[in-house]
């Protein structure tokens, strides 16, 4: 059984998650604006689907878990005119989009067993999101 959650906020990069800066002789990190953000964009959505979000954690607490993560993004944030693939790393995105999935559903991330991420170039007429898919892992 797989479990869809669909149009979540794309997250910030974790390149731009947390600033750091010194304090007395220690480096100190605190959440960058991005992440923020982010976490209230996330949580909007989170109460939204708020009666999905129950179900999927009664039914996958406590097993070893599928995540894939389809990253839904504008074509030319993909790709340069020329075709050419851009630099936009899907993989640094998923870190905040895990712990804040996790803690939606009230299960800990440390049960994402497998874990996939794709990107999907859409059209300029459609909203950026994220869909994730999650299952009981083999």
């Amino acid at each position: 059984m797989q479990i869809v959650f669909e149009a979540i906020p794309i997250p910030p990069s974790s390149n731009n998650q947390y600033k750091s800066f010194m304090r007395n002789g220690r480096v100190i990190h605190v959440k960058a604006p991005e992440l923020v953000q982010y976490k209230l964009a996330f949580a909007a959505w989170a109460k939204a689907n708020a009666p999905a979000i129950k179900a999927a954690g009664e039914i996958l607490a406590h097993h070893r878990l599928s995540v894939s993560a389809f990253f839904f993004l504008k074509h030319h944030r993909i790709f340069t005119k020329t075709g050419s693939v851009k630099r936009l790393d899907v993989s640094n995105r998923l870190k905040a989009l895990h712990d804040c999935i996790a803690e939606a559903i009230g299960i800990d991330d440390a049960q994402f067993f497998e874990i996939a991420a794709r990107k999907v170039a859409i059209s300029n007429d459609r909203e950026e999101s994220v869909t994730v898919s999650m299952g009981i892992a083999d």
